[in-house]
């Protein structure tokens, strides 16, 4: 009698957990729908053209799936000139219920981008993900996760055929906090990137690393436009601090940090460390690609020659430098190298 009683006291259990799991999965699957048809809203009251297949949910039983097929958006981002369009054959929602506050996103099958009236950059993935806390907070982050990433870069010139560019991993994570002493922060990493020969004939087509860690110190100001915020954040002492940036691109080894602000017209000024290998093969591809003229990059080899150390990979000669930026002049040891393009703030 007792094992019939502890028998059926277990079977009752185990139906209850099992409502309680269908119940939650449904709550889940249902804050997942309407926060889609929210996000849909809220970009089409900004003026954005979304469009999209009717959602399937799915999932069940351990997280919350909506499939969305035929995803196609288009508008005009704030302070851009022209109209950017992605469009993805299906996008996968997931949310799963042991973490119901993340919301992971995953474009699959063919997806493009394009620019205004520009050409269409088709890429594709063996997976992507992105993933956003699922409901708003003041401490907002994005992460990107990638791997197996091609996109196939239409003929941009004569002498720029068109051609894939490659990513085998694709790593990043953003941070915003506009109240917070640290306001941004961004962590990015790829790995075995191959890019077309034409980008920089004198360092090959395979990048082996490329590593970038930089935040934003100060608050972030809620002004109206970015004039005005740049503005203010640079009045509180704003700060631009690149505590990593690494890039192993053929015969170049490159590792430097930086500390930059803004100057009086809001042009990026400040200093830094470089340490550099392959610095020849570097200075040859920045002048064939007419970023730095030939005579200057000849003067700034002989240059970095002399103070050269075999220090690098495989005794490679290696050089720490201080880099300067003033004025938009990016300098090595009060060597002029190059004259950077302006920012240009919109009003």
């Amino acid at each position: 009698m007792r094992r019939r009683h502890v028998f059926g006291v277990a079977i009752a259990l185990v139906i209850t957990l099992a409502g309680l799991q269908v119940a939650y999965w449904f709550w889940a699957a249902h804050l997942l729908e309407t926060g889609l048809q929210n996000w849909v809203a809220r970009q089409r009251a900004m003026g954005w053209s979304v469009t999209a297949g009717t959602p399937e949910r799915g999932g069940w039983p351990l997280r919350a799936t909506m499939l969305v097929v035929g995803v196609n958006l288009s508008g005009k981002p704030p302070q851009m000139a022209e109209t950017v369009t992605w469009q993805a054959e299906r996008v996968l929602l997931r949310v799963d219920l042991l973490r119901p506050d993340v919301l992971h996103v995953h474009p699959e099958g063919a997806q493009y981008v394009r620019m205004g009236t520009g050409p269409i950059v088709p890429f594709q993935t063996e997976r992507l993900r992105l993933g956003f806390p699922l409901r708003a907070t003041v401490h907002g982050w994005m992460e990107l996760d990638a791997v197996g990433l091609q996109v196939s870069l239409p003929q941009l010139g004569p002498d720029r055929p068109a051609g894939d560019v490659r990513a085998q991993v694709l790593t990043a994570r953003a941070d915003v906090s506009p109240s917070a002493s640290v306001g941004a922060a961004l962590v990015a990493r790829a790995e075995a990137l191959t890019v077309p020969d034409w980008i920089a004939p004198g360092l090959g087509g395979q990048i082996e690393t490329a590593r970038l860690n930089v935040a934003l110190t100060g608050r972030l100001p809620q002004q109206a436009s970015p004039r005005a915020a740049a503005t203010a954040w640079r009045d509180n002492n704003g700060r631009l601090d690149v505590s990593q940036l690494q890039l192993n691109w053929g015969a170049l080894a490159l590792n430097a940090t930086a500390s930059l602000s803004l100057d009086a017209q809001l042009q990026p000024s400040g200093s830094g460390k470089l340490r550099i290998s392959g610095y020849a093969s570097a200075l040859d591809a920045l002048a064939g690609a007419g970023l730095v003229p030939a005579n200057t990059a000849g003067a700034a080899k002989g240059m970095l020659a002399l103070a050269a150390r075999p220090t690098g990979p495989e005794g490679a000669p290696e050089v720490e430098l201080p880099l300067s930026l003033q004025r938009r002049t990016l300098a090595v040891r009060q060597f002029p190298l190059v004259q950077l393009p302006p920012v240009t703030w919109p009003p």
